[in-house]
């Protein structure tokens, strides 16, 4: 695994870790006692409530008889004993406190109730919360009343009565959570602590939504931004409006309530179709049928959301909002969320490695979401949607982070790569600049003598100075000499000029060194041999020995070197080629790796060269002890500067061998190729 996902696997797996621990914080945040030093231990009121459907000022007395009321264990939906009833539910429970303890500053806690509430403790009302009126909704306040210690009994023994407004049928009762005593402090503080969380989640994900829905606008190629800013900022307000600030703050009104409900019928579909979009724009290949069914399912739930939403904004009606909200979404959104839970784990197991952690967050915050909207039909203490999609958010902006940095090292490195082209290219005009600049200096330079020559041969022939035909021949055979050499030196410095700027085109191959000398050693042994000069091929490498070359390049490099070493040999002398594995590099090529080198040698036995001129053999117009202006007929004097820039072209060195007693020796050096 590479570097790239080491990281944002472990950042996911301490996000995991960190969402399966605040779940089990949450789970226990209830019902386990919070005893501290000198403190109270919390009293838990779970089982053994007696029940009645009815209302009597009698049931809140300690004295009254409910012998004949039902048992049932809290939390509870009241429907399933009462259902399809109206009117007021009375629960009462004797309960023990611990002996030896002080009785003061304490509280009691009833969780969420749908409806307005009175309690009673020993037949004195210590609290209500809502105006009593029939069609009072207070479904998501948490009741903390304190408990004068003057109410209590002496003995321990203390009466819980509670009188709640069914009014309405789905729910109703004690069904959130179980009822505690506990430190009115303690339930206080404990209710800050978990409400300024909320509010934390919630202030992030509206802040992130709107963040996202920003660069959407700017950049709207990508739906999948879209999708999610509306389900986190839908989230957002869910959080935010199901928490316990929109009481403190007095946001309670009815506009209230239809925010409220359009977050909760939102945040599934749009995060269902983000899921399905950011997955599509994945695949490289046809979708499957799992994805056009999905596709289509997350389009009408989608809609669904759209039109339900419009509902809820132009219709005023509480009690309707209500039943839809219970009915009809509870169960749309259940098997959207574990539908789109199940794709996300189809998908989990198709996608490649460096997604499947963001797929796999996906299932998470599906699942929670599953879970979510069970919580009014089993109590799940905490709110676990929250935590999945946190988490989800904390793994997709950990991915995208690393993404982008990604980009960012990819760019710096083109942009390297660029100022690399760019001094590359700004090198080869300097270059072809200086080769433009020293052409037209040699052509300035080194043509004035056969043009000269030209131009005085065919004055003396338009004055008549020569008279016989035979001197007009010899005179005209001169001007045409020096017409070639002069057309020689002119192709050798435009080709020279090419291949100094870079222009002219190599056609590199793989080539076997040995066939090469050999195929030199054949086209001119008749020349060689012609010229009375023994030629002989003392090759000693391996036959499988090959370098990448332009084989007709070289054989111009051999030819110029052969050429010069004819010129320069008297008859019954010797010239000699082969090639052998490199010993040893010399100084400019000692940093070009470990990788294995040819040299190829072309020798002869003549006049030799001064080593004084032996630096200087490879510049232009250079003869050794003449120069090519001297005879320019002869030959340009500029083939061993070509040759020179075919070597470098083929990243070798040429260089002529000092250290032999006569003669000469020139050895060019070519990488070999594995």
């Amino acid at each position: 695994m590479s570097e790239d996902y080491k990281r944002p696997l472990a950042v996911g797996l301490l996000a995991l870790l960190f969402f399966l621990g605040t779940i089990a914080w949450s789970a226990t945040g209830y019902s386990q006692p919070t005893t501290e030093v000198g403190g109270y231990p919390t009293v838990t009121l779970d089982s053994s409530w007696k029940i009645r459907q009815a209302d009597s000022p009698e049931s809140s007395s300690p004295l009254y008889n409910d012998a004949d009321w039902q048992t049932i264990q809290v939390p509870a939906n009241t429907q399933e004993l009462f259902p399809g009833q109206s009117g007021y539910l009375w629960y009462r429970q004797w309960v023990q406190l611990p002996p030896g303890k002080p009785l003061y500053d304490l509280g009691i806690r009833l969780g969420r109730i749908a409806s307005a509430d009175e309690v009673y403790v020993n037949g004195y009302q210590i609290g209500s919360s809502g105006s009593g009126r029939a069609d009072e909704l207070d479904n998501e306040k948490i009741r903390i009343y304190p408990i004068p210690a003057a109410v209590l009994a002496a003995d321990g023994y203390n009466l819980v009565a509670i009188r709640v407004n069914r009014y309405y049928s789905d729910i109703g009762g004690l069904y959130s959570e179980p009822v505690v005593i506990e430190e009115y402090s303690q339930l206080i503080n404990q209710l800050i602590r978990d409400q300024s969380v909320k509010f934390v989640f919630s202030s992030v994900f509206l802040l992130l939504g709107t963040a996202l829905l920003f660069f959407f606008a700017i950049r709207r190629q990508q739906k999948e931004l879209l999708f999610f800013s509306l389900g986190v900022i839908s989230l957002g307000v869910y959080i935010f409006y199901g928490s316990q600030w929109r009481y403190h703050l007095g946001m309670e009104t009815i506009y209230d309530t239809r925010l409220y409900y359009i977050s909760l019928i939102t945040i599934a579909p749009v995060f269902a179709r983000f899921a399905y979009v950011y997955l599509d724009g994945q695949q490289k290949e046809d979708k499957a049928v799992i994805d056009t069914v999905f596709d289509y399912y997350t389009r009408g739930m989608l809609l669904y959301a759209v039109v339900t939403d419009g509902l809820l904004l132009l219709y005023d009606n509480g009690t309707l909002w209500y039943y839809f909200i219970t009915f009809v979404s509870q169960y749309l959104g259940m098997p959207l969320c574990a539908i789109a839970g199940l794709y996300s784990l189809y998908q989990f197991t198709i996608v490649s490695w460096d997604k499947k952690l963001l797929v796999f967050m996906f299932g998470v915050a599906f699942a929670s979401g599953t879970a979510e909207t069970v919580e009014y039909e089993s109590y799940i203490p905490g709110n676990l949607v929250m935590w999945g999609v946190m988490a989800l958010v904390l793994i997709s902006t950990m991915i995208m982070a690393n993404r982008f940095f990604r980009l960012q090292d990819k760019v710096k490195e083109y942009s390297a790569g660029l100022e690399k082209l760019v001094d590359i290219r700004t090198r080869q005009l300097k270059v072809m600049e200086e080769s433009r600049r020293r052409l037209l200096a040699n052509i300035s330079h080194d043509l004035r003598t056969p043009v000269s020559s030209v131009l005085g041969h065919a004055e003396l022939l338009m004055e008549d100075v020569v008279e016989s035909p035979e001197q007009q021949r010899a005179y005209i055979k001169r001007i045409h000499d020096k017409m070639l050499g002069f057309n020689r030196l002119i192709q050798d410095l435009f080709e020279l000029a090419k291949i100094e700027s870079q222009q002219e085109r190599f056609l590199m191959a793989p080539v076997t060194a040995e066939s090469l000398v050999e195929n030199i050693y054949q086209k001119y042994l008749y020349d060689v041999q012609n010229a009375g000069i023994a030629f002989e091929n003392h090759s000693h490498i391996p036959q499988n020995v090959r370098l990448q070359a332009d084989e007709d390049r070289l054989d111009q490099v051999f030819a110029n070197l052969i050429s010069n070493a004819l010129r320069y040999t008297s008859p019954g002398g010797c010239i000699v080629i082969g090639c052998r594995l490199a010993d040893g590099l010399p100084a400019d090529l000692s940093g070009a790796g470990n990788g294995q080198f040819i040299c190829f040698t072309v020798a002869d036995d003549g006049i030799g060269i001064e080593p004084e001129q032996a630096s200087r053999i490879f510049e232009r117009f250079c003869r050794g002890k003449e120069t090519a202006r001297d005879n320019p007929s002869e030959h340009s004097g500029l083939g061993l500067a070509i040759a020179k820039e075919i070597i470098l072209a083929h990243n070798g060195r040429i260089w002529v061998d000092t250290t032999v007693s006569h003669g000469c020796t020139i050895h060019f050096l070519l990488p070999a190729i594995e």
